[in-house]
């Protein structure tokens, strides 16, 4: 059975995250107000929710690409780990759009961050995909 996720409202009117289909792994997210979204202008829009601390898990924001909507809006991806559920919202159409309140934007999908700690190293040992550079794919 799956672990259950705090989340408290912030705005009255928010709407709680769903799955469309229940083999989903991701949940819907709806906008909380009418958002207004000049064409090519980053606009952080609202949820209306807002995740407390969460132990050793991060939420994950998925991004969409700009046939979300069939609005030409683009959905930036971002992780948080505590927080208002916000998402930015792109608008590449060639006009203005307003979003009305409850529309679903995007999704987003919790995931089990290992609390590894980073360190710096003197030297990395050799790996074969790092013999021709970094990043290679060893074609030429």
């Amino acid at each position: 059975m799956a672990e259950t996720v705090p989340l408290e409202k912030s705005e009255k009117w928010a709407q709680l995250p769903a799955k469309e289909r229940t083999t989903d792994r991701g949940y819907c997210v709806y906008n909380v107000y009418t958002a207004a979204l000049p064409r090519g202008k980053p606009v952080v829009v609202s949820s209306g929710l807002i995740f407390p601390e969460l132990k050793e898990r991060a939420v994950l924001i998925l991004g969409h690409p700009p046939t979300n909507l069939n609005r030409n809006v683009e959905t930036r991806s971002r992780i948080i780990g505590a927080g208002d559920l916000s998402f930015t919202c792109v608008n590449f159409g060639e006009n203005d759009i307003e979003l009305d309140p409850l529309t679903r934007i995007t999704k987003f999908v919790v995931l089990r961050v290992a609390q590894d700690e980073p360190v710096v190293c003197e030297e990395l040992d050799e790996t074969e995909r790092g013999h021709n550079g970094f990043g290679s794919t060893g074609l030429k």
